[in-house]
């Protein structure tokens, strides 16, 4: 019990921003799970290339806090009982972009150095927009080596 009690107070002590945001958050990464689900990696990549450039000129986009979109996808993800690695994440910052008709630009990474066996931590996928990350999840330090494809 007391394993829910504590992140609960947490979650009351949060600024009501900061809840909506979690709360967005754990939606996208649900609809971004259920996607994930049903679509090869390859399909969701080419999803997430096209779409990042693709908003139409007519639909104004809307302020966005890459901080808090950032944290907030990274928190909830690590509350969430289901899949919520990096292209999950991807793909939710995606669709919450989107729904506020802001432009983002898709990164894939590789390790050049890891053995080509399947390893998940030998990639690594995150959305930027204006240069800022808004998702990708914790950063291990090792990313440094990590060729952009």
């Amino acid at each position: 019990m007391h394993q829910f009690v504590y992140p609960l107070k947490r979650l009351t002590e949060l600024a009501a921003r900061d809840r909506r945001a979690l709360a967005a958050a754990a939606c996208y990464l649900l609809r971004a799970s259920m996607i994930y689900r049903r679509q090869p990696a390859a399909a969701l990549i080419t999803r997430l290339q096209r779409s990042s450039g693709d908003r139409r000129p007519d639909e104004r986009p809307m302020p966005v806090d890459a901080d808090r979109m950032l944290w907030a996808l990274d928190a909830a993800g690590r509350w969430l009982p289901w899949r919520t690695d990096c292209l999950v994440q991807a793909l939710a910052a995606d669709l919450w972009l989107d729904r506020l008709h802001v432009a983002s630009t898709f990164h894939l990474a590789v390790d050049a150095g890891a053995p080509a066996d399947g390893d998940p931590a030998a990639a690594h996928a995150w959305l930027e927009v204006d240069g800022q990350p808004v998702s990708g999840g914790r950063r291990d330090p090792a990313m440094t080596r990590f060729a952009e494809v």
